[in-house]
């Protein structure tokens, strides 16, 4: 959504100033964060910013959704 002046806001505006603690609050409740519908995002935004591959967050989501290849 556009603020006052016009401008859209990038997703990084949404992440809080610390991203670290916010990426381990999210990957220590990724079972909870993979049902919601931004969780997939939420998840890989934590996983980057923890160094942690994005094979873990794919299992996460076929886990939670039960989709397997």
């Amino acid at each position: 959504m556009p603020d006052r002046r016009g401008r859209k806001r990038s997703l990084e505006d949404l992440l809080p100033e610390d991203k670290t603690t916010w990426a381990r609050d999210i990957w220590a409740d990724r079972q909870e964060v993979a049902k919601l519908p931004s969780g997939a995002w939420m998840l890989r935004e934590s996983a980057k910013e923890l160094g942690l591959p994005e094979e873990a967050v794919d299992e996460v989501l076929r886990r939670v959704h039960g989709t397997g290849e």
